[in-house]
């Protein structure tokens, strides 16, 4: 593994369901974080982005499963580590913020002990150091009082500040990799923009790196260094923020950049077609039943994640 990567994605498949209903939610998905790199992934809703982020760390539902491919952290392929080596790797070296944080902070214990709890598993810390340790990372997400609020429950906390002790939960352990999944859904914008500046800083300030994954093209922009464009289940276009936005090569990356401005009537633009039903085998590229320069070769044969620049990639067969 290149010793600048921290996270290798390669070939990963994703299957949810019962076995006569079973979608192929993660379909030869394919990217890499570099160390201290923001990556954000972007995509439409069902795009795959989400069970990619689950099946990195062995989070699936229980009727999900990777069926193929390899994520390689530190050398170690994370899809062949036993759960008790799992464990070890959650909240430590790579931690999750999840979307909707009331719903994932446990409510039957205070909000300051399900943060000093993952701090004592990981670091071996007394109750008190832990309990203090807690308090900081309240502080440090900018929660007033918060010796009090670490004694409040997940109820006894607005939408916004849920998410900022989600964070201070997924931090506590300063890991080299943070995955934040929609972390600023359902908040208003002046709560979203804080939010989003918390987690860049404390990236910052401890070199690790984040992958950020989003369906607000401005939220990644604001955000990222690096993006990656997700589609059925696939990577279709990958690099730096730079590349992706300023010279996109992918058909999707650039519909879906002209669905984020407005025309000069005032009315915003959208993507025409359905996504493909991802419970059959698709053949030929994912997007040629919307992509308007489509050709044959788009409809019969696959198109191959391939770098048409110094790291940018693109699965297309006229990029």
């Amino acid at each position: 593994m290149n010793q600048s990567l921290l996270l290798q994605v390669n070939d990963l498949r994703v299957e949810i369901g019962r076995s006569d209903r079973r979608v192929r939610a993660v379909r030869g998905a394919s990217l890499m974080v570099g160390r201290g790199s923001r990556l954000g992934v972007i995509g439409e809703s069902g795009s795959g982005k989400t069970m990619m982020a689950l099946a990195t760390l062995r989070l699936l539902p229980a009727t999900g499963m990777a069926t193929g491919g390899e994520v390689l952290y530190g050398g170690r392929n994370l899809l062949q580590l036993s759960e008790e080596e799992m464990q070890r790797v959650r909240g430590k070296e790579i931690s999750m913020v999840f979307q909707n944080a009331v719903s994932s902070l446990n409510p039957l214990f205070p909000v300051g002990q399900q943060i000093a709890d993952v701090y004592r598993y990981h670091e071996g810390a007394s109750r008190e150091e832990a309990r203090e340790k807690a308090i900081a990372m309240l502080d440090a997400m900018g929660i007033p009082d918060p010796a009090r609020r670490a004694r409040a429950y997940p109820h006894q906390y607005s939408g916004g500040m849920a998410q900022r002790a989600m964070i201070a939960m997924a931090l506590v352990c300063s890991p080299q990799l943070l995955i934040a999944d929609e972390p600023t859904t359902g908040l208003d914008l002046t709560i979203q923009a804080q939010v989003l500046d918390l987690i860049k800083e404390h990236i910052q300030r401890s070199e690790a790196s984040l992958l950020l994954i989003s369906h607000d093209i401005a939220v990644v922009a604001e955000s990222c260094t690096d993006m990656a464009v997700m589609y059925a289940g696939e990577v279709l276009e990958a690099g730096s923020l730079e590349d992706v936005l300023g010279k996109p090569s992918s058909p999707y990356t650039k519909a879906l950049l002209e669905c984020f401005g407005v025309k000069s009537d005032e009315r915003l633009s959208s993507i025409a077609g359905q996504v493909p039903d991802l419970r059959s085998e698709l053949v030929g590229c994912p997007f040629a039943s919307r992509c308007e320069p489509v050709q044959d070769v788009c409809r019969q044969e696959h198109p191959t994640l391939r770098e048409i620049r110094p790291k940018h990639w693109v699965a297309c067969h006229f990029a």
